[in-house]
């Protein structure tokens, strides 16, 4: 169902609730770069069939939210509208273990709020395909003009680049991702830049991760580089699941390899959601 959350900036959120009858964990999920929220409908029906209660927000710029396509205040807020969706899911089921989840850029939010945010309450984090190291992205002359250039114009918008085939194998669902009015192919160099910045931070910091992380990647990813991941999980082992899928591109839970994924997901959450709900 349709959700509205109330940000700390005052600004009305957009959001999904996926109700679980009688759960036993939340699981709060944030979106990848372009996409909105209700595209990961084959992962939460999947958890709602464990008992686990799926909430999730259109980021800013995003989905139902209004406001110029692909334009974020600051990438900040980003991370306060996470706690915004968590404090949400945790009023309607305080007993509830909390669990975040993040795709793409998603995951390079979520990577970000569980290295530099309070998680004291949070049992874990599943992260798939995050925005570490793009593929083809700009080289180091184009990031430092990008980032200059934010400076002025940071609500400048320019295309994102991502190409739907790139996403998964499953043409169907990528039509549909194409006729689908609520994607868009924009992002302002504010976003770029601090995504870009956030990356970087979160590869240095790998050895801070003080949680749980199942952390996911397709080696065949045209969008986010598979040795983003890698490299990543080589700074935290300790407290990181490493997940690699060989021949699958970006969109892992719209890969022939979803249920495997979705099962291995749950058998995470099973493993450290404690005795609790």
């Amino acid at each position: 169902m349709e959700i509205c959350l109330k940000g700390s900036d005052g600004a009305s959120i957009a959001g999904l609730r996926w109700k679980a009858e009688q759960p036993k964990a939340r699981l709060c999920v944030i979106h990848g770069l372009g996409e909105h929220g209700g595209r990961h409908g084959k992962m939460t029906a999947f958890m709602n069939e464990k008992g686990v209660d799926v909430w999730g927000i259109d980021n800013r710029g995003h989905g139902r939210n209004g406001g110029k396509r692909g334009c974020i205040p600051s990438y900040e807020q980003l991370l306060l509208d996470v706690k915004t969706l968590v404090d949400a899911a945790a009023a309607a089921e305080p007993a509830c273990p909390v669990f975040l989840f993040g795709h793409s850029l998603g995951g390079n939010i979520v990577l970000n709020y569980i290295l530099r945010q309070d998680i004291s309450w949070l049992s874990g984090a599943i992260v798939t395909s995050p925005w570490l190291i793009l593929k083809n992205g700009p080289g180091k002359a184009k990031v430092a003009m990008m980032e200059k250039m934010a400076g002025i114009f940071p609500n400048l918008t320019v295309d994102n680049g991502l190409k739907p085939e790139s996403l998964t194998h499953d043409e169907e669902i990528v039509k549909n991702y194409s006729d689908d009015p609520l994607n868009h192919s924009r992002i302002s160099l504010r976003l770029a830049k601090e995504a870009y910045g956030a990356a970087d931070y979160a590869l240095r910091h790998g050895q801070d991760l003080k949680v749980p992380l199942f952390l996911a990647h397709g080696e065949e990813d045209p969008i986010c580089a598979f040795e983003g991941s890698q490299t990543f999980w080589r700074e935290c082992s300790g407290y990181c699941e490493f997940h690699g899928f060989p021949g699958c591109y970006h969109e892992l839970h719209n890969e022939p390899i979803g249920k495997e994924l979705f099962a291995e997901e749950w058998a995470f959450i099973e493993k450290h959601r404690g005795g609790s709900c």
